[in-house]
């Protein structure tokens, strides 16, 4: 009986390993195929991802994006610091020259569309938690120039006032009742246009005008005629600041875009900004000097 008992015993714990076994090799078999299915959404996953990239992003453009970093990062840093000064105008100023300078050099055209669309969903993270109030309020006195007609819609109002009293003719030398009586702020900085318009009315605003494109075709022409590439970009970079300069001074004093400080080239009082044109000029007629001298990658 003692021998059967032991025999019982024996087979009971080879059945209970043999089942314990099982259950060991069928949760393993489970865990396998959750590993094998996991792996299989993580390959497919990848794969997507690649064919959306490459869909979207082929591989030149990647390997051409390369080619832009450091100039982009060159543009970032003194953007940053600009906009934590905080000079709006100026900021964007160098935004817009480095857009038409990326677009010069040939920048595939998906970059622009990208840049696009993530500046839209900026927009509102820039609003609510980038732009100070006095700039808010600026954007909103462009939209509505009544919204604060005395308090930050005054400035431009009165530069509409100013200009458009000037007439054809304008008022004459000294005799304009808005600037001359101080109701037209900051009349001698980034104002003065409209200055000039009272005083000198649509005749002295087209002179200037005329006289802005003329700067522009020279600088134009000198780049066109440079040989070396880097002469152009030189020329074109020069030409796009000077234009970007002017057409954002004009259009914020006639109400067109919203007040920001951008001074007008060669005509606003202020040392620093007559000093960089004079530098600019300077590196244009340096590169028109030197057109037909060829440059190598490293510039000898």
């Amino acid at each position: 009986d003692n021998k059967n008992n032991d025999e019982n015993i024996l087979q009971r714990k080879i059945y209970v390993d043999l089942n314990i076994q099982d259950e060991l090799n069928k949760n393993n078999l489970e865990e396998n195929k959750i590993l094998n299915q996991r792996n299989i959404y993580k390959n497919n996953s990848i794969r997507t991802c690649q064919y959306t990239l490459l869909t979207f992003f082929p591989l030149a453009l990647l390997n051409q994006f390369k080619n832009y970093v450091v100039p982009f990062l060159l543009m970032l840093f003194p953007f940053a610091l600009v906009v934590m000064q905080p000079d709006l105008g100026t900021a964007l100023s160098i935004a817009m020259i480095s857009i038409g300078m990326f677009y010069i050099v040939g920048a595939n055209k998906k970059w622009f569309v990208i840049g696009a669309i993530l500046a839209v969903m900026a927009a509102p993270v820039v609003w609510f938690g980038g732009l100070h109030q006095y700039q808010r309020e600026r954007i909103i006195t462009f939209l509505d120039p009544d919204h604060d007609a005395k308090g930050a819609g005054y400035q431009i109002n009165q530069a509409k006032i100013a200009f458009g009293s000037g007439g054809i003719i304008g008022k004459g030398y000294m005799k304009g009742s808005q600037s001359q009586q101080s109701f037209l702020p900051e009349k001698q900085t980034d104002f003065i246009f409209t200055m000039l318009g009272e005083e000198f009315g649509f005749f002295g605003a087209m002179t200037i005008l005329l006289i802005y494109t003329f700067i522009i075709g020279i600088l134009f022409w000198a780049a066109k005629t440079c040989r070396n590439r880097f002469g152009q970009l030189v020329c074109f970079g020069f030409m796009l600041n000077f234009f970007i300069y002017y057409f954002i001074n004009i259009s914020m004093v006639l109400g067109l875009v919203p007040t920001v400080g951008v001074p007008l080239p060669l005509m606003s009082f202020g040392g620093s900004s007559l000093l960089s044109l004079m530098f600019g000029f300077g590196l244009c007629q340096n590169a028109h000097i030197h057109k037909d001298q060829q440059l190598s990658a490293k510039g000898n």
